[in-house]
């Protein structure tokens, strides 16, 4: 699909010279450049082919005729007007009702905030809609990108994106590939990525939509194995995203069984030129794998990640990276704490539950990486908890029987709450789990005990059930009985 966007350089009227030249906003943003690793060939490879940025286009340098002093002060008059009203509307409430100043500042500074990135992205509008000979026609492209001279703002959203030259540090809210990447994820729908156990933004380390934080190149890094002419890049996008915005080939996702234990070899999830399954789901939980070359030289070593899809505070889908290690303060193999991370290594193992509580859910994740090989064996065991089928009772048969039935060769017999046949089945069924359970040989003993209890439960169930059948007695009606005591 083509995801063409129209590119804006701009530059102030209090902002003097141009920090590159045309050239390199045609390199870095369109089809021009693609082979150098530039936004194009970015999108194409983190969404497999299904995102084409190509056909974007430059214009300008542009100048605008506005200054900064002049967007400082509308945003300081945004700030003064909605204190005033918001301390008039404050006074109309009850005193219990009232907002605090503190409050009243905070709700008039996110007002002023957005309206000052609204009057930004106004003006980018008003300089392409004022090119010569001819406006540039916004309506042709996805979105467009305001690429600005100097320090002025940096920003993603669905109706325009912002971004600008940082003279002091080139490689940080600057036109380099990492942070541009992020903002034009936004431009087409991405929210932030997010960590599992916190509601900050920003916290995947090996996902674009995480930027800065991530873990990127940059000058000084030893993991580069391509050239970097546009001073960042990297990581990838994760899994979750790409399956929101429809980006991921589901040909090439493994769905591992409802129940059981099997396994699959994954490829790197963006090595689409490699044969095999590229990312693999078992219930909710998406599996990826990830190796540190091309755009995830940065991330250090080759890991196994999950994902879940989520919804974020503001109704919007997004992705969550699983705590997959939890830590417990031993110091780690590189001399690090061991703190808690999402990132399974090779022979780590992932689990939620206990093997030993049939009726609760269990899943569990090994991962082995052959590095050399670019791949990841998965195994997966998932026994989702047992559940009881509701049931509607009649009469008073759930409290020892409650009635009474008729059968030939015994006549009236009070009927049980439920067949005793049912106990023996459950126990014979927790039999056959228990057999299929591996665990650590400190276990092994307990499994012994628990199936021979059971093997026990389900003896004596059976020769009760055949007594019963084969005794000779026929009990009595009871309308008989009655009537011999009258």
């Amino acid at each position: 699909m083509k995801y063409s966007l129209a590119v804006l350089l701009l530059k102030m009227a209090d902002q003097t010279g141009t920090p590159f030249d045309r050239e390199y906003a045609e390199r870095f943003f369109t089809k021009a450049g693609q082979g150098t690793r530039n936004l194009v060939d970015f999108y194409l490879d983190v969404s497999h082919g299904q995102a084409d940025l190509g056909d974007s286009e430059v214009f300008g340098w542009l100048d605008l005729p506005h200054t900064s002093d002049e967007l400082a002060a509308y945003h300081q008059q945004v700030i003064d007007d909605e204190t005033n009203r918001l301390n008039d509307e404050n006074n109309a409430l009850p005193d219990e009702q009232k907002l605090s100043p503190e409050e009243i500042k905070k709700k008039a500074g996110e007002t002023a905030h957005t309206r000052r990135r609204g009057k930004i992205k106004e003006w980018a509008r008003e300089a392409a809609a004022a090119v010569e000979p001819e406006p540039v026609d916004l309506t042709r492209f996805v979105n467009f990108v305001a690429v600005f001279s100097a320090p002025l703002d940096y920003f993603g959203s669905t109706d325009g994106v912002v971004v600008n030259h940082n003279p002091p540090n080139e490689e940080l809210n600057s036109v380099d590939l990492t942070g541009v990447a992020h903002e034009v994820g936004h431009g087409l729908g991405f929210t932030h990525s997010h960590r599992e156990q916190t509601s900050d933004d920003y916290g995947d380390l090996w996902d674009i939509m995480s930027a800065y934080k991530v873990r990127y190149n940059h000058a000084g890094s030893s993991n580069e194995d391509f050239n970097r002419p546009y001073h960042t890049y990297g990581p990838g996008l994760n899994v979750v995203n790409m399956q929101i915005q429809g980006w991921l080939d589901m040909s090439r996702v493994y769905q591992f069984p409802a129940t059981g234990s099997s396994q699959v070899t994954l490829r790197p999830l963006h090595r689409r030129d490699l044969p095999g399954y590229l990312a693999a789901r078992v219930g909710g939980t998406w599996i990826e794998f990830r190796m540190d070359e091309l755009w995830d030289s940065a991330i250090g070593r080759p890991v196994v990640l999950l994902h879940r899809r989520d919804i974020n505070e503001s109704g919007k889908p997004c992705s969550t990276i699983l705590i997959t290690h939890e830590g417990g303060g031993i110091v780690d193999v590189g001399g690090a704490p061991d703190r808690p991370r999402p990132d399974l290594r090779d022979g780590e193992v992932f689990k939620i539950g206990n093997e030993l509580d049939i009726d609760s859910d269990l899943l569990r994740i090994a991962v082995v990486i052959n590095a050399e090989a670019r791949e990841a064996t998965i195994h997966v065991t998932h026994r989702p908890a047992r559940q009881l089928e509701p049931a509607l009772p009649f009469g008073g048969v759930t409290s020892d029987g409650g009635g009474l039935i008729w059968t030939p060769g015994r006549g009236w017999v009070r009927v049980p709450p439920r067949s005793p046949l049912y106990a023996v089945l459950e126990q014979i069924a927790e039999i056959e789990q228990l057999q299929t359970l591996t665990a650590a040989p400190a276990q092994h003993a307990t499994i012994s005990a628990m199936t021979t209890q059971r093997l026990a439960l389900v003896r004596d169930d059976v020769n009760r059930i055949i007594a019963n059948r084969l005794a000779p007695s026929i009990p009595a009606s009871p309308l008989s009985a009655k009537r011999e005591e009258g």
